[in-house]
Parts: C-alpha cells; structure tokens; sequence
C-alpha cells in the first residue's frame, strides 16, 4: 500500500482501515510508530508468519519517511523477535513461537492478543508452587512479616477493589523476592499488566476476594513454619481455585 507524502504521521491517519493500528500509547518518534503499526500487522496476522516485510524503499514510500526512520523501525521489532533478517532477502516475520513474550512493551501493549488467560495459569502453575516452596526455605522474617500485613490489610478493606488488586500483586512480588532468585521477579513482572487483568476480574465478586485472603493466610503460616512442601500446596490450591473464581466471573455459575 503507497500513500501520498503528508504532514499526518502513520497513527493518526483517518483514511486507514479502523482497527489496523494499536489504539495505544501514542508515541514521540516517527521509528516508534511505524514499529507499534508492523508489529499490529504481524500480531493481527496482517503480516504472517514468513512473509517477507516490504524493502525499505517500500516501507519508506508508504509511510512518507525517510529510510532511516524505516531502518530504526524494522530493528525495534526485530529485538521483540517478531523478525529476522533472511540473507539476500530481507527482513521475514518469525512464528509466534519466536516471539519475544516477555518484552514488556510487547505484552503492555499487545499482550491480551498474544497471550490468553489459560497460557497465563498455566505459565503461574508451573512456576509459583515451586516459589513458594522456596520462600519457605528462604524467606527472612521481615518478608514473612511484610506478607502477612499485606493480607489482614486486604481483609480489613475488602469492598477496596483497587486495594485489594495492588496488595494481590505486592503479595506475589515480596513471595517472588523471598525465594531468593533474581529470575523469578523478572519472569513475573514480564506479564504484570496481564496480571492485574487476571486479578480485576477474579476479585470483582466477594467470593473471589474471601478465596484469596484465605489462600494467601495459608501460605503465609507455611512459610512461618518452614514447611516447603505445604506451601507448594498451598500455592497450587490457590490458583486452582483462582482458576475457577476467574471462569465463575467471565462465565457466570
């Protein structure tokens, strides 16, 4: 597609097709947003999986730029993994399973297309039993304690949604802090937009709110008791019925 060379930038054009650009953050720099505008493509399957990208000339002409501009596009996308430079060819878009997902940018503004509920859970299964476990090994007392007011804080408040939701995030960040592993808070703040997504929709009934406090309580007394092993169990009972408070909440009883 060629378009005549104009003084409106590619997100604000009001002659394109509605819904081809991210209605996001807008962005300062002309690179910026034609990357956020292919990186759309590519995630709306606009531009599939090894398609080959328009030559710079191509994309320069399209989006009234310079090559330069289009130049800095194609290697922000490229560092998301959305791309790779094929030799003698050019720039081919990368299957999904390239992509990558814990970019934050990427999972802030596009997350909810490239990343479902269920692949969250089952992400949060795998990875916050063990957590748990090992905050109850490594866990100082301080943490212990910072936890357990972030729960009865969160009991005392419960029609605060908003409360309820932050002190939920903090809770899992101090336990992710606890386990000792520079890894683990990075794994989970990589998906924390999504995360509080999760957690707007569970809490949003009293039922779901009472399941957390009562959880969180549980796994605060296994860590007190250096019991490793209970609040692995702990933790896997707690989003498994964070699972079904979640269905109950988008599905109705």
């Amino acid at each position: 597609m060629t378009q005549q060379r104009s003084s409106r930038s590619v997100v604000d054009d009001p002659d394109r097709t509605p819904g081809r650009l991210a209605p996001a953050v807008q962005r300062t720099s002309l690179p910026d947003q034609i990357a956020r505008h292919l990186i759309h493509q590519i995630i709306e399957g606009d531009l599939a999986a090894g398609t080959l990208l328009p030559t710079e000339a191509d994309l320069a002409r399209e989006f009234s730029v310079g090559k330069s501009a289009v130049r800095e596009a194609v290697r922000i996308v490229s560092t998301k993994g959305l791309v790779e430079v094929v030799q003698g060819s050019g720039m081919r878009v990368t299957p999904r399973q390239r992509w990558n997902l814990f970019d934050p940018e990427l999972v802030s503004a596009f997350g909810g297309s490239v990343i479902s509920i269920i692949d969250l859970m089952e992400m949060r299964l795998a990875i916050e039993p063990s957590i748990a476990a090992q905050a109850a090994d490594r866990a100082t007392p301080e943490q212990i304690d910072q936890l357990q007011a972030l729960v009865e804080e969160s009991a005392a408040h419960l029609e605060d949604i908003e409360g309820i939701v932050r002190r939920d995030m903090d809770f899992h960040n101090v336990l992710a802090e606890a386990a000792d592993n520079p890894l683990y808070p990075i794994v989970l703040g990589s998906v924390a937009e999504l995360q509080i997504e999760l957690r707007q929709k569970v809490v949003m009934t009293k039922l779901g709110r009472d399941h957390g406090i009562h959880h969180h309580l549980r796994i605060v007394e296994a860590l007190r008791d250096g019991d490793a092993e209970r609040a692995r169990e702990q933790m896997v009972d707690h989003l498994k019925e964070v699972s079904e408070d979640l269905r109950l909440a988008v599905e109705g009883p």
